[in-house]
């Protein structure tokens, strides 16, 4: 970060902002409208705004350490009126304990932890979820583990829809996307390899 003083070669941090308390790690970052949202190893979600202020958090799913986080890209918030008001697409959040829990923004308004838990979507996969995307459209997630699976679930009926298997020896898949239109799913994998399915 430059700040203005001394040689444009001369680089320091001005400041440092710590996101995650109790110096847990942050193992998932993204952005949705004007948040930007943080999974940490401690189990929460937390959102804050471009000036790093602490907006809304998720901190009862009991799920785990949080691996990744997919919000459908035809829900973007946009800016409200009231100030006050915290608004995002629901979301879904994978965790190192191989769940997959579903997310809704009202739920931070919440008095009791048990209504601030989520619904659980998936459980029981034989790795750790580290790739997690919704469609944008309809009501599917797809979502990888270094096993070398991939899944593709309906997650209105819970219903497996698909599944590939990759050799994890020379590609495990690490991160996930749908295209705008929901007709491709892109795989990277570890080793840099990137394979889409249709």
């Amino acid at each position: 970060v430059t700040d203005g003083y001394g040689r444009a070669s001369d680089r320091r941090a001005v400041k440092i902002v710590r996101l995650s308390g109790d110096g847990a790690s942050i193992d998932c970052l993204t952005t949705i409208g004007s948040y930007l949202v943080t999974g940490s190893a401690d189990g929460s979600v937390r959102f804050y705004d471009f000036g790093f202020r602490l907006v809304a958090w998720f901190e009862d799913m009991d799920g785990g350490a949080i691996t990744s986080i997919s919000f459908s890209p035809g829900d973007v918030p946009g800016k409200t009126e009231d100030a006050e008001s915290f608004e995002v697409p629901d979301f879904l959040v994978g965790t190192k304990r191989a769940l997959v829990i579903g997310m809704q923004a009202g739920m931070f308004e919440e008095l009791t932890a048990e209504q601030r838990r989520g619904t659980l979507l998936v459980q029981g996969m034989d790795d750790e979820v580290h790739g997690l995307a919704a469609h944008p459209f309809l009501p599917q997630m797809a979502l990888c583990c270094y096993s070398g699976a991939v899944h593709l679930w309906d997650y209105a009926e819970r219903q497996l829809l698909m599944v590939r298997l990759f050799d994890p020896a020379r590609l495990r898949p690490h991160s996930l996307a749908f295209d705008a239109h929901g007709r491709f799913l892109f795989v990277g994998f570890t080793n840099g390899a990137v394979k889409v399915l249709d």
